[in-house]
Protein backbone atom coordinates (compact mmCIF):
# COMPACT_ATOMS: atom_id res chain seq x y z
CA UNK A 1 0.00 0.00 0.00
CA UNK A 2 2.85 2.16 0.98
CA UNK A 3 3.97 1.48 -2.64
CA UNK A 4 0.82 2.56 -4.04
CA UNK A 5 0.69 5.83 -2.40
CA UNK A 6 4.49 6.94 -3.05
CA UNK A 7 3.60 6.04 -6.89
CA UNK A 8 0.52 8.40 -6.87
CA UNK A 9 2.54 11.00 -5.20
CA UNK A 10 5.31 10.50 -7.69
CA UNK A 11 2.44 11.05 -10.25
CA UNK A 12 1.06 13.91 -8.49
CA UNK A 13 4.56 15.69 -8.40
CA UNK A 14 5.30 14.77 -12.19
CA UNK A 15 1.67 16.36 -12.93
CA UNK A 16 2.71 19.61 -10.63
CA UNK A 17 6.21 20.10 -12.26
CA UNK A 18 4.73 19.96 -15.96
CA UNK A 19 1.50 22.40 -15.46
CA UNK A 20 4.34 24.57 -13.36
CA UNK A 21 6.53 24.34 -16.46
CA UNK A 22 3.13 24.76 -19.01
CA UNK A 23 2.63 28.51 -17.02
CA UNK A 24 6.25 29.42 -16.78
CA UNK A 25 6.17 28.77 -20.78
CA UNK A 26 3.21 30.85 -21.56
CA UNK A 27 4.16 33.38 -18.91
CA UNK A 28 7.38 33.37 -21.07
CA UNK A 29 5.71 33.38 -24.43
CA UNK A 30 3.48 36.32 -23.70
CA UNK A 31 6.04 38.20 -22.42
CA UNK A 32 8.17 38.27 -25.73
CA UNK A 33 4.96 39.11 -27.21
CA UNK A 34 4.21 41.70 -25.03
CA UNK A 35 7.79 43.65 -25.54
CA UNK A 36 6.91 43.00 -29.68
CA UNK A 37 3.42 44.74 -28.84
CA UNK A 38 5.36 47.54 -27.24
CA UNK A 39 8.19 47.77 -29.27
CA UNK A 40 5.45 48.11 -32.77
CA UNK A 41 3.31 50.61 -30.97
CA UNK A 42 6.89 52.85 -29.94
CA UNK A 43 7.20 52.27 -34.32
CA UNK A 44 3.69 53.94 -35.21
CA UNK A 45 3.96 56.66 -32.71
CA UNK A 46 7.33 57.47 -33.97
CA UNK A 47 5.77 57.34 -37.61
CA UNK A 48 2.98 59.49 -36.88
CA UNK A 49 4.95 62.03 -35.21
CA UNK A 50 7.83 61.57 -38.57
CA UNK A 51 4.18 62.47 -40.90
CA UNK A 52 3.02 64.72 -38.76
CA UNK A 53 6.04 66.78 -39.08
CA UNK A 54 6.27 66.33 -42.71
CA UNK A 55 2.95 67.17 -43.15
CA UNK A 56 3.71 70.99 -41.39
CA UNK A 57 7.13 71.21 -43.23
CA UNK A 58 4.95 71.12 -46.48
CA UNK A 59 2.17 73.37 -45.25
CA UNK A 60 5.17 75.56 -44.04
CA UNK A 61 6.73 75.11 -47.43
CA UNK A 62 3.26 75.89 -49.36
CA UNK A 63 2.37 78.67 -47.87
CA UNK A 64 5.70 80.38 -48.28
CA UNK A 65 5.31 79.57 -51.67
CA UNK A 66 2.15 80.93 -52.02
CA UNK A 67 2.75 84.13 -49.89
CA UNK A 68 5.88 84.71 -52.40
CA UNK A 69 3.30 84.33 -55.58
CA UNK A 70 0.53 86.72 -54.19
CA UNK A 71 3.44 89.06 -53.71
CA UNK A 72 4.93 88.91 -57.19
CA UNK A 73 1.39 89.63 -58.50
CA UNK A 74 0.81 92.06 -56.87
CA UNK A 75 4.21 93.45 -57.46
CA UNK A 76 3.22 92.93 -61.29
CA UNK A 77 -0.32 94.42 -60.53
CA UNK A 78 1.64 97.67 -58.89
CA UNK A 79 3.90 97.25 -62.20
CA UNK A 80 0.58 97.33 -64.49
CA UNK A 81 -0.92 100.45 -62.86
CA UNK A 82 2.32 102.06 -62.64
CA UNK A 83 2.80 101.97 -66.63
CA UNK A 84 -0.78 102.45 -67.39
CA UNK A 85 -0.26 105.91 -65.90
Amino acid sequence: MAKKEAEIADIKAKIDKTEVEKKLSVTEAVKIIEKDRDNLAGELKNKETEKQLLEKSLQEKYSTELRTKDEIIRMKDDETLVLKI
